[in-house]
């Protein structure tokens, strides 16, 4: 990975763990030494502009960001198009 040829982590093994490759999915979803409690979804439509705005904030228990992202699209979707739309899109 190029984080490792970088010299940005030493690496591939998740450092908390120590069993998985370092993956945004292990670290967000299936790592078992991170205690993920909150996902807070946020999104706007903005009709006259005909665009929409989405985001994610991923906390731990401690209240810690542990992922967050946000996208401007270019269409003004409706809610609930737009809350499938941000439920769908990768981390």
């Amino acid at each position: 990975m190029n984080v490792v040829r970088h010299m940005i982590i030493d690496s591939l093994i998740c450092d908390r763990c120590q069993h998985s490759p370092e993956s945004v999915f292990h670290g967000l979803w299936s790592c078992r030494e991170v205690d993920i409690v909150g996902q807070m979804w946020s999104y706007g439509v903005f009709g006259q502009e005909n665009r929409s705005d989405v985001g994610v904030v991923i906390q731990n228990r401690e209240g810690l960001v542990l992922a967050s992202q946000s996208q401007q699209l270019h269409l003004a979707y409706s809610p609930s198009e737009i809350e499938a739309l941000a439920a769908h899109r990768d981390p």
